[in-house]
């Protein structure tokens, strides 16, 4: 890092475009094999459960990047490698918590398989 930035300040090479172009080829693969998963398993995907993963997906983003500002924190108060280790250690007990409660509570819209969760009355509302 150059030596004139205050620390935790945004310091890159690529930019937001070449994250942009990393997402896009992850995504131009991970889509399409989890909707020829989908399908192939006969997994029903209603509304309330593709609402939910979305919301764990953002979920699992989120803690991400609590343990990276934890660790970037850490690295410049110019800790050892063991001491950030140490700290991502103790921070990954409350993520996995959250992550456990989040995917616990989208668990009953995952599974339902009712006429409610299919869609039927929204599409019968709006007809």
């Amino acid at each position: 890092m150059p030596s004139g930035l205050p620390c935790l300040s945004p310091f890159g090479w690529g930019g937001q475009f070449e994250q942009l172009v990393s997402a896009t080829k992850r995504l131009t693969v991970m889509v399409p094999v989890a909707l020829a998963l989908v399908l192939l398993l006969d997994i029903p995907l209603s509304i309330s459960a593709g609402v939910g993963f979305i919301a764990l997906s953002g979920v699992a983003v989120l803690n991400g990047l609590v343990i990276i500002a934890v660790i970037e924190r850490l690295r410049c108060e110019g800790r050892t490698v063991s001491e950030v280790q140490e700290a991502a250690t103790t921070r990954l007990r409350p993520v996995l918590m959250a992550a456990l409660v989040a995917s616990l509570g989208f668990m009953p819209m995952a599974i339902a398989n009712d006429r409610a969760a299919s869609g039927d009355g929204l599409r019968r509302a709006g007809a």
